[in-house]
């Protein structure tokens, strides 16, 4: 195995597992996704506008997660997810009092959006599409 091997296995599985988190909120219907609309704080109290806000951060998932995964338009997809992580990061990062409930909490977002800036600065490896 060589490092273009490592990339693709990470790249694929983070990709696809993106993807199915997003499809899981579209299949859960209007109330997930306008949950996810109204999580961040900059996101007003009106139904439509967390609405909208929902599927935008849920188009974001399923389109990045797969453009990830298939390292197509790569560097953008790592952009708007790592982005979409530091927004869900923002969003928990004042739910915690210890080091435990920062682990439990907003350490996965932020996790996640390192990785997709790492992405972004290394690329997709050898094996993509486009």
């Amino acid at each position: 195995m060589n490092s273009n091997q490592g990339i693709l296995i990470i790249r694929v599985g983070i990709g696809l597992l993106m993807l199915l988190q997003g499809m899981l909120k579209l299949i859960a219907g209007a109330d997930a996704i306008r949950a996810v609309g109204a999580m961040p704080f900059f996101i007003p109290d009106h139904s439509t506008i967390q609405i909208a806000a929902g599927l935008i951060a849920v188009a974001i998932e399923v389109a990045g997660g797969l453009a990830f995964a298939l390292g197509y338009r790569f560097k953008l997809a790592c952009l708007l997810l790592a982005g979409l992580m530091l927004v869900a990061f923002s969003t928990h990062s004042g739910d915690f009092n210890s080091l435990s409930a920062f682990l439990h909490g907003a350490a996965r977002p932020l996790e996640l959006a390192l990785v997709f800036v790492g992405f972004y600065l290394i690329g997709p490896g050898k094996t993509k599409i486009g």
